[in-house]
């Protein structure tokens, strides 16, 4: 194994920040390719969430916001230029999204007793499947036209959570 991905993340003070890049073990180099913070805080009656990044190779600078009361949440991507609207009945939760192009996709997810189950739609693209447990989580990414093609077919990504602290 040569490069070895970082996913580092830490809270304190009612703010969560989160550094991602990697580690090329041949080389002896390390890189950082994001960093993000969210601050989240009660206003007019429900949550604003505000979460600014920064992708360090484009040196491209974005944000999320979002806005939750009761059971519905809307968020708005500035990076990926996509509005999305969630709304939760009881263990479900469904949430359409649209981008500036008008693409469209749809995210299902059922809470499990043990973690959480989402499937992501995004028609003439790729179906996905995520199963998160809070220490695992495995995604499966299925292109909608791509098992016929050359050097395309199903991905299957799994990553684990370690607690150093507690």
């Amino acid at each position: 194994m040569e490069k070895v991905s970082l996913d580092i993340r830490a809270s304190g003070f009612g703010t969560d920040a989160q550094l991602q890049g990697s580690v090329d073990t041949k080389a002896k180099t390390a890189s950082v390719s994001k960093i993000q913070v969210a601050k989240t805080v009660d206003a007019l009656g429900g949550t604003l969430q505000v979460n600014p990044s920064l992708d360090v190779p484009s040196s491209s600078v974005g944000a999320k916001v979002g806005y939750a009361v009761d059971n519905t949440s809307v968020q708005v991507d500035s990076i990926a230029k996509k509005i999305t609207v969630a709304h939760c009945f009881g263990q479900d939760t469904i949430a359409p999204s649209v981008k500036a192009s008008g693409e469209l996709s749809l995210s299902y997810s059922r809470t499990l007793p043990q973690g959480t189950l989402t499937t992501n739609w995004t028609p003439s693209e790729s179906f996905d499947v995520t199963w998160n447990d809070g220490e695992w989580l495995t995604t499966f990414k299925v292109p909608i036209d791509g098992l016929i093609k050359a050097n395309q077919g199903v991905k299957v990504n799994m990553k684990r959570t370690y607690d150093f602290i507690n």
